[in-house]
């Protein structure tokens, strides 16, 4: 079985790839996910089974595939894998991101999404990442 489970603030995300998987949460509430099938649960609710996005599964290999999400859900991730922190400009969040990322290197990431993007990405600081329109 290939699958992906992510703890998320809530809820759990699960996606399956290839095989079976069951879940069972604290209600005693079940469901089984086939592949190309994913979910999120809690201890106390199923939500419905979807298609699985074929971008979560490229994460096992390190990447976060963008396929027209928002800069910020992307940054959101990518902080994840940063040591330290990084500030968005709402005035960037809402850009359109397509395109595979390292998450191994939130910093490569990021100087990719530079290139491509109307952004401008400074460290001021060790440990500080600043994101924010490019100025004309």
């Amino acid at each position: 079985t290939r699958f992906t489970v992510r703890r998320e603030t809530n809820t759990t995300f699960l996606a399956v790839y290839d095989g079976a998987v069951e879940i069972t949460n604290l209600a005693r509430q079940k469901s089984v996910l086939h592949p190309q099938q994913q979910t999120r649960f809690s201890a106390n609710a199923l939500q419905p089974i979807h298609p699985a996005d074929p971008a979560r599964e490229t994460w096992h290999k390190g990447i976060l595939a963008a396929d027209d999400i928002r800069l910020g859900d992307l940054v959101d991730e990518l902080r994840r894998y940063q040591h330290g922190y990084i500030n968005l400009s709402p005035a960037a969040a809402d850009l359109r991101v397509f395109g595979g990322f390292p998450l191994t290197d939130p910093q490569q990431a990021l100087d990719m999404l530079a290139s491509a993007l109307p952004i401008r990405v400074t460290r001021p600081l060790p440990g500080w990442t600043n994101i924010a329109p490019a100025t004309p």
